[in-house]
């Protein structure tokens, strides 16, 4: 996503720094499970797992996140309208239409 190296797991999202080489702790989660799938789908980057909230490091802390998210670098963490009620496991972009499936 914007041409770096991300990773996430039960301790949130991370970023690799290609200068110092190494991992930067974007978001924490709240939740057992944490993120447990990433997308990038319209310039943005989808966070899908077993959480029900997320803290970016740098700031602001957003609840009642239902499992699914997305974030970008310009506007942070935003929530879509709807959410699906269970864990997330897989985000996937269709390669033919401008669809994103999520699966749990």
């Amino acid at each position: 996503f914007n041409s770096q190296l991300y990773a996430a797991g039960t301790g949130g999202l991370f970023r690799l720094n290609t200068t110092t080489n190494t991992w930067e702790h974007l978001i924490s989660v709240t939740g057992s499970v944490g993120i447990k799938a990433l997308e990038v789908y319209n310039n943005k980057l989808y966070l899908g797992g077993g959480f029900l909230g997320l803290t970016l490091v740098s700031n602001s802390a957003y609840s009642n996140v239902g499992n699914f998210a997305f974030w970008d670098s310009t506007n942070g963490i935003q929530i879509p309208a709807t959410r699906p009620n269970g864990t997330v496991n897989a985000l996937l972009k269709s390669p033919t239409t401008n669809q994103l499936f999520v699966g749990g």
